[in-house]
């Protein structure tokens, strides 16, 4: 949660809110990514390497 946060001193809760929600659905996106993109396929299953894609390489 904290990988994907903005900095920001704004009070507003809607406007918060909605950076949370960016957030998660930033890292729902690299979750599919890595499943569906960047995942071996093998017999039993998928491997997943999480060090071909880190969240932060992908916010950046």
């Amino acid at each position: 949660m904290h990988q994907g946060r903005v900095r920001t001193c704004i009070r507003d809760p809607l406007l918060r809110l909605l950076f949370v929600g960016i957030a998660l659905i930033l890292r729902n996106v690299w979750v599919w990514l890595h499943w569906q993109v960047l995942a071996r396929r093998r017999c039993g299953g998928r491997r997943l390497d999480l060090g071909r894609l880190s969240f932060r390489k992908m916010l950046m």
